[in-house]
């Protein structure tokens, strides 16, 4: 049930790190029904892979994409902000957009340089401070 659980979590979730979390439950999956793995070891490894999960929650992160946004396949700088905010801008720093309710959106060109800094934060190359972000609204 819980690896099932899982499944849905990751379908449902923002589409990063898409190859290496299914990757996981795939794993995951082969080691549940694997009759010479004990019971214990199985429960170790289903605990590693939600807490894999719980990190992801609390973690900041960029990386080189490509993504299909109006239309075309662009190279992004990815910047994901927990599992609150997933936001692209491209590689010339001249759109951004952010993901929400199944595909990318434009952002305003207000959003381009606060996206910017984000970025470069979260890479270490400037220090900490306070940007303004879009962030979608937690539902309950």
């Amino acid at each position: 049930k819980l690896l099932v659980q899982m499944e849905k979590h990751v379908d449902s979730d923002l589409p990063f790190l898409t190859e290496e979390r299914t990757v996981r439950l795939e794993s995951l999956e082969l080691v549940l029904y694997d009759p010479e793995i004990t019971l214990g070891q199985k429960f170790r490894r289903m605990f590693e892979g939600l807490r894999a999960e719980m990190e992801y929650g609390r973690s900041v992160e960029v990386s080189k994409e490509e993504i299909n946004y109006n239309g075309e396949t662009f190279l992004v700088k990815m910047l994901r902000i927990g599992r609150t905010a997933l936001l692209a801008q491209t590689l010339d720093e001249e759109e951004c957009a952010i993901y929400s309710e199944g595909r990318w959106n434009t952002l305003p060109d207000d959003y381009r340089e606060p996206i910017s800094k984000a970025i470069s934060i979260a890479e270490k190359k400037r220090p900490v401070e306070f940007v303004n972000l879009p962030v979608k609204a937690m539902r309950q």
